[in-house]
């Protein structure tokens, strides 16, 4: 038998409203969130393309000799209505999260063979698919390929997944009322028994690289009339079985319903302050004027320590730029408002990005949209940061800058 070669797996998962809508922007590549543009430049050739304006699509890298090196799939906000789970799931409540869990847990599963290395990518509402799906691998383990037929059964891979998904939520510290309502809303026949034997246990994860993990899922949920989230992280601790975490977090966001969530520090967590708001980090808007400046910083630091990990991607031509706009959407929506209050940057578990700095100390106004959406210029003095620099805005000796 020939030795396995082990190969990399990237799961990408992209915020909601966030993906190749190519009806609404054309072939402008610049509106793609970072999410988007890393998994388009990851090696490997689509499985097929077609899928991809229906919010998903595979990659699969091979050497000259044939050999699987890397493998990777992204997965669209709202996700493929033509898919079965989500078609099954559909009208349960909280079913959206599950079903990408669930989607990202069964493609996993599918791919990995001990010694393999698996790179988990999100933004937003994907951060936080990312980060549950780890903590689920964590704790429940994965499918075994060798004993589950899960590349020509589809369905019953999805069952199973569900089930193990299940489990995991019901040893964890959730309130157990908007537990029982989503487990009692979810079809029976997703529910099936997972055998022991046929699980890989103490799975390790290489890394866990996210943009801006929203707390509360960017819109809440309700239910009986209350802001709930149904699936609230029950401590904010990255597991051992996870090497690395990378996060990249925006300075002015002000929604509060897109409050951050932060990992406890930890060795080989590196969490950094970027200049903007929730997209101007994870990706979304235009290159024109200068439109996606902000976010190409927030990408080529991610895309850096992603190929730092071993993750193998193509040559890309990403500008970053400092002076780039600040974007605002409270305009469009009435938010609950408030300054982000951000963890003290004195290490690389929180530490403040390079580009902040130099827009801090640029002397002339830059763009940023205004609480009525129009465009002016500012010299930056982010409310934020305020307590970590001194009154002429130099950062304080202690603070972490990177």
């Amino acid at each position: 038998m020939r030795p396995h070669m082990s190969k990399n797996i990237v799961f990408c998962a992209d915020g909601t409203w966030n993906g190749p809508e190519k009806d609404d922007v054309g072939d402008d590549s610049s509106y793609n969130t970072n999410v988007l543009r890393l998994f388009s430049e990851l090696d490997g050739d689509a499985d097929t393309p077609d899928m991809f304006l229906r919010g998903e699509q595979e990659k699969i890298a091979k050497t000259k000799s044939g050999a699987v090196y890397q493998v990777s799939k992204y997965l669209h906000g709202v996700g493929d209505s033509n898919n079965w789970l989500e078609k099954i799931m559909g009208g349960v409540f909280g079913a959206g999260m599950v079903e990408r869990i669930v989607r990202g847990y069964t493609f996993i599963s599918r791919n990995y063979s001990p010694g393999d290395k698996i790179y988990l990518v999100g933004f937003s509402r994907g951060a936080y698919t990312v980060r549950a799906l780890a903590g689920m691998i964590g704790k429940c383990g994965l499918l075994d390929a060798t004993k589950y037929d899960l590349e020509n059964n589809k369905e019953d891979a999805y069952r199973l997944g569900t089930s193990v998904w299940r489990s995991y939520r019901e040893h964890s510290n959730v309130d157990s009322n908007l537990l029982d309502k989503i487990i009692a809303d979810a079809p029976h026949f997703l529910h099936v028994d997972v055998d022991p034997n046929k699980m890989l246990y103490f799975v390790p994860i290489e890394v866990v690289a996210v943009w801006e993990t929203v707390g509360s899922l960017g819109i809440p949920k309700y239910w009986d009339d209350a802001r709930v989230d149904v699936y609230r992280f029950t401590d904010t601790s990255l597991g051992e079985h996870v090497k690395y975490g990378r996060q990249a977090l925006a300075i002015d966001e002000m929604r509060q319903d897109f409050t951050p969530t932060y990992w406890d520090q930890r060795n080989n967590i590196v969490q950094v302050l970027f200049p903007g708001i929730h997209a101007d980090i994870g990706g979304g808007y235009s290159s024109v004027n200068n439109g996606n400046g902000l976010s190409n910083a927030a990408y080529l630091w991610m895309r850096n320590e992603l190929v730092n990990l071993g993750v193998k991607l193509q040559p890309e031509n990403w500008v970053a730029d400092f002076c780039g706009q600040i974007h605002c959407e409270w305009y469009k929506i009435k938010y609950p408002l408030a300054v982000r209050k951000l963890k003290m940057p004195i290490s690389a578990d929180m530490a403040i990005h390079n580009s902040a700095i130099s827009r801090i100390n640029y002397p002339d106004p830059l763009p940023v949209q205004d609480n009525k959406g129009q465009w002016t210029t500012q010299i930056y003095r982010p409310a934020s940061l305020k307590s970590f620099f001194d009154s002429q805005w130099k950062a304080l000796p202690n603070i972490f800058i990177v």
